[in-house]
């Protein structure tokens, strides 16, 4: 099942429908692998007659079910990125910003030591590496 299929049966799931605003905003984080602001969102989108309360509206709702992952860009500004559902992690390029997934992360171990040792019930956690990616190049390239 491709995502748009996948966001659209977890939607029903929940009695909520694909709207064609919700679809827009959907599509428009999708269609990049970088992250986008919600002013920036919100900007973008009003051009193609989506208001900004539908955009910061689909924008919680889609994040509450996991299609998309809030990240802090190099400025520290709030940007989101469409993701699959489910255990993903994300490796940030601190040059241009643009973030892939990862599932790989070996934390299992140290989630149940943790809870052992704090008490706690452990639900999760959250990994974001960042780096500099292939196009960006190492930093010490930069100095040069």
């Amino acid at each position: 099942m491709d995502d748009l299929s996948f966001l659209k049966a977890r939607l029903h799931s929940l009695g909520l429908r694909l709207t064609p605003q919700r679809e827009a905003v959907w599509r428009y984080f999708a269609g990049t692998g970088l992250g986008r602001a919600l002013p920036e969102a919100a900007s973008d989108l009003a051009k193609v007659s989506i208001g900004p309360a539908t955009v910061y509206r689909t924008v919680k709702t889609l994040s509450s079910l996991g299609f998309l992952r809030a990240m802090a860009g190099e400025d520290g500004e709030v940007r989101y990125l469409a993701v699959r559902p489910g255990h993903v992690h994300l490796l940030r390029c601190t040059g241009c910003d643009r973030a892939v997934e990862f599932h790989e992360c070996g934390l299992d171990v140290l989630e149940k030591l943790v809870a052992v040792k704090s008490g706690f019930s452990v639900q999760g956690h959250h990994l974001e590496l960042y780096g500099r990616c292939p196009d960006c190049g190492p930093l010490d390239k930069i100095s040069q």
